[in-house]
């Protein structure tokens, strides 16, 4: 591999890195908000699931994403993920 192509490559295995270390922090930060949210459900007698907020979060972001490039079914599934670790998190405490 040629200089210029060592130097480009490592350009965006940087940026790269950046945007994925950008993206553990904001979910770090939507996680640590778990065990608040589940404290506020449980004060104000919520169920832990809001299957109706749930599908709203996906009609939402699906619409969003379908202006972009990016495949709606890849960030549903992203999306779905991390909704089931939050709600993981918040039954945690359940306990």
């Amino acid at each position: 591999m040629k200089k210029e192509q060592n130097t480009q490559l490592w350009y965006f295995r940087q940026a790269i890195n950046q945007i994925d270390n950008d993206i553990i922090d904001l979910i770090e930060e939507r996680f640590r908000l778990m065990p608040e949210l589940w404290k506020f459900k449980k004060e104000n007698n919520l169920e832990l699931e809001h299957k109706d907020r749930e599908l709203e979060i996906y009609e939402k972001y699906k619409k969003l994403w379908e202006e972009k490039w990016i495949d709606a079914k890849v960030l549903v599934k992203i999306f779905f993920n991390i909704i089931e670790e939050s709600k993981k998190i918040q039954g945690e405490n359940m306990k």
